[in-house]
């Protein structure tokens, strides 16, 4: 049985419409993010799943490799990719990858999921890395992550957590920053359904929190990543800088 990868693709971005195709180093985000899940040893197809049409078959067109999918704009995030399952059960795995972070390193993401294996079926698995700098710890469009001595999710904050009974801060090495890939065995989305999406608001509007509502273990594993999400037009410059440290 195969994985595959979905990138669930939307232009109406609240904050920053439009993102993917803006310019990152002379190249469209949406771009660079295909070229990087191309990469990834251990994918056999590649699908953009989006709401507009048109830009799907654009987004076909110049990347060969890369199926569409189309769905409606009322699917957001991952539940794309379990939408994408309903019509294609036969993969074993579906991994989905953030349309908006163009510095993800295939070569760490292939030795981070070459540790993954069956025993996570019942699980979802997701990426974590260190904090590359103060001002992403501190910035709310960032994800940081509790969790237990066994790398399970505990929760999700945009806040700085953990801190100290004083209010001071740990040192920067020991907070988890959320890297936005899902991993998902086949029997997740077997097991709950749309139970994962529907109901219950995202808490801090991160869906990771959402399926730990629903008691849904996740895994996390440690990756090197020093990039981000693009949110605000700001970010791709500070991006385009940092991107001359790889």
């Amino acid at each position: 049985m195969k994985t595959v990868a979905v990138i669930p693709a939307r232009l109406k971005s609240t904050r920053f419409p439009n993102k993917i195709i803006q310019k990152f180093n002379g190249q469209r985000i949406i771009d660079r993010v295909i070229e990087n899940t191309l990469e990834l040893d251990f994918i056999d197809d590649v699908v953009i799943a989006t709401d507009n049409e048109s830009f799907g078959k654009e987004i076909v067109a110049k990347h060969r490799f890369v199926k569409g999918y189309y769905i409606s704009d009322a699917c957001c995030g991952t539940h794309r990719v379990y939408q994408f399952y309903k019509t294609n059960p036969s993969y074993k795995y579906y991994v989905s990858i953030p349309c908006d972070e163009p510095l993800i390193n295939s070569v760490e993401i292939n030795k981070t999921i070459s540790n993954i294996n069956e025993s996570h079926s019942d699980e979802i698995v997701t990426l974590y890395t260190n904090f590359f700098c103060e001002e992403d710890l501190h910035s709310p469009l960032s994800c940081k992550i509790v969790a237990n001595d066994e790398d399970y999710m505990i929760y999700n904050s945009r806040a700085v957590v953990p801190i100290l009974k004083s209010g001071s801060y740990l040192p920067l090495e020991d907070y988890k920053k959320h890297l936005g890939i899902f991993i998902f065995h086949k029997n997740i989305f077997k097991e709950h359904g749309m139970n994962l999406w529907l109901g219950t608001t995202d808490i801090e509007s991160l869906e990771q929190n959402r399926f730990l509502q629903r008691n849904v273990s996740i895994k996390l594993y440690k990756t090197n990543h020093i990039g981000f999400g693009v949110d605000i037009p700001e970010q791709i410059k500070k991006l385009e800088e940092r991107s001359k440290l790889c």
